[in-house]
C-alpha cells in the first residue's frame, strides 16, 4: 500500500528499507523517507529497525518503529 520514497520522489529499492536490512544483514539500521498516505498526501517517516537475537545467538527476527515527522 505505501511505496517509500527519497526526497525527489524516486523509489526505494527495498534492500535500503531498514527493517529489510535488518532482517537480511543481522544489524540495527534507521532511515528517513516519504510515503504518499491512503488520502494522497506525501509524510515523512524516521524508521529505526533492529534484530531480534534470542538464545545461542539464534536470529529470531525483527522489529521497526515508524513515526512521522512533521515539518
Amino acid at each position: 500500500i505505501f511505496n517509500p520514497m527519497d526526497e525527489d520522489g524516486n523509489p526505494l529499492p527495498a534492500e535500503e528499507l531498514p527493517l529489510i536490512i535488518a532482517i537480511n544483514k543481522q544489524h540495527p539500521a534507521h532511515k528517513s523517507f516519504w510515503i504518499k498516505g491512503m488520502n494522497g498526501s506525501l509524510r515523512k517517516l524516521e524508521v529505526t529497525a533492529i534484530p531480534l537475537i534470542g538464545q545461542a545467538e539464534r536470529f529470531l527476527g525483527a522489529i521497526a518503529i515508524f513515526w512521522e515527522v512533521s515539518e
